[in-house]
């Protein structure tokens, strides 16, 4: 089932690529909702939760360990979307 905010979220990262922050209650799909869009936009997307404690620990060691654990290359043309739920 399609969510109502997924073609929200697609066109805000179809035309400005820019950050983007959703927030809700508790269990209505944002996870799924965001994981959709990532699936259908981007070849390459990374999915962290603060909840595990793996990644809260790349989490906080910074941008550099998050970029580490999607495997992004800083001279790729292509856009990675990165996810921290």
């Amino acid at each position: 089932m399609k969510r109502v905010y997924e073609d929200i979220i697609e066109n805000h990262f179809k035309e400005d690529g820019l950050m983007f922050f959703l927030s809700g209650p508790r269990q209505v799909g944002k996870t799924t909702t965001t994981c959709s869009v990532a699936q259908k936009l981007y070849k390459k997307w990374t999915y962290l939760n603060w909840d595990d404690k793996d990644h809260r620990e790349i989490i906080l060691k910074g941008p550099k360990a998050i970029i580490d654990f999607a495997n992004i290359e800083e001279a790729s043309e292509e856009k990675p979307m990165i996810i921290l739920d």
